[in-house]
């Protein structure tokens, strides 16, 4: 019995840990899939977990918003698909102490490898589902910060001396309220200041925060 107790445990656990996972995944692709039209990289920044599991709220309120049923139908399943292998296991517990003799345990030391490779392949398929919807969210929103200025910025730089071309456009765009803060992490600002002339075009400032100095400028185009 203790063996099966250690087999139900290690199964809840599978059970937990395929949503948390999932979550994750989807943050993640969220922000590749947004920072990536501004020709931002993830490397470049230090994503903490917290901010991932932020950024996983939009696609994942997107896809369950849109599909609810089947996922409700799918936990439906999940649950009793469970509940079935518990009774089986009670019920081939019960028979063998009623015979006398001890449980047996060859089966349950194989069911947390079997879960976890049926986990592991559900993630895969339910994480490809879901990447074109959170694709799709992502480029929309990017299509949208270059439609509109959603969140400005006023950061001055400290400026050294001789300014740079590249503070100069900086202070530009400052001083006309076009910086619009794209993404921050914990030691830089990325803003894009959209070109006056053509506003498919524009320029990205990555900004040091405690130090307020520009770290590099590069050019961005909007993608179709």
């Amino acid at each position: 019995m203790a063996e099966a107790g250690k087999s139900g445990a290690l199964s809840d656990i599978v059970l937990v840990t395929i949503p948390a996972v999932m979550t994750y995944l989807i943050g993640w692709a969220y922000l590749h899939y947004y920072l990536s039209a501004f020709g931002i990289e993830e490397s470049e920044l230090e994503l903490d977990l917290e901010t991932i599991l932020v950024y996983a709220a939009p696609p994942l309120s997107a896809v369950f918003g849109d599909h609810w049923v089947l996922w409700v139908l799918f936990i439906v399943v999940a649950l009793i698909a469970r509940a079935m292998i518990d009774r089986q296991r009670r019920k081939a517990a019960a028979a063998a102490a009623a015979a006398g003799v001890p449980a047996p345990v060859v089966h349950d030391t194989r069911e947390p490898l079997v879960h976890g490779l049926v986990a592991l392949a559900l993630l895969i398929v339910l994480v490809r589902a879901a990447v074109p919807y959170v694709k799709d969210l992502a480029q929309e929103r990017a299509r949208d910060r270059w439609e509109r200025l959603a969140v400005r910025i006023q950061t001055v730089l400290k400026e050294g001396e001789p300014r740079s071309g590249a503070q100069k456009n900086y202070a530009t765009c400052l001083e006309q309220g076009r910086l619009d803060l794209l993404f921050a992490d914990r030691n830089r600002y990325f803003m894009l200041c959209r070109s006056t002339v053509d506003t498919s075009v524009g320029l990205i400032f990555e900004v040091a925060r405690d130090e307020a100095a520009l770290v590099s400028v590069r050019e961005a185009r909007r993608h179709p």
